[in-house]
């Protein structure tokens, strides 16, 4: 018994460390830093400079999207089944489709729910931008 791990695949190898490499799967794609945003969205006082989250459910059972304006806080949200992008980017247009001539920018953080946002520029007719990674 003592002697199985002899007959392991590899156990005559010795063990190369593993280097934690850049998950680029994971990333969104052209996106639009902040820092590109315009200045007066910024100073929040525009109305249309709206905030983007997405929520998790108890138990990763469904998700809650937010938008909320950044100067006078009207907020939208809706409940959908999971935080997948194309979940997310349907609701997101659900929500701001009745807004179309209110909503002029988006930002929001980095997560892959929000790979979506080419879709949602070209439908809302409003930038995305994102916010810089772990940072509020």
């Amino acid at each position: 018994m003592a002697t199985l791990y002899k007959h392991l695949r590899q156990s005559n190898k010795k063990r190369k460390k593993q280097y934690a490499s850049k998950d680029r799967c994971g990333q969104v794609r052209n996106r639009i830093g902040i820092d590109e945003r315009p200045a007066i969205v910024a100073e929040k006082t525009r109305i249309g400079a709206t905030r983007q989250l997405s929520w998790i459910g108890q138990d990763y059972q469904g998700a809650l999207v937010t938008i909320m304006d950044r100067a006078s806080k009207f907020t939208l949200i809706q409940k959908v089944d999971s935080k997948q992008a194309e979940v997310v980017t349907a609701a997101t247009i659900v929500l701001l489709q009745p807004y179309l001539d209110k909503a002029l920018t988006i930002t929001t953080n980095n997560g892959k729910e929000f790979a979506g946002h080419e879709i949602i520029k070209e439908r809302l007719n409003a930038d995305v931008y994102f916010a810089h990674p772990y940072r509020s």
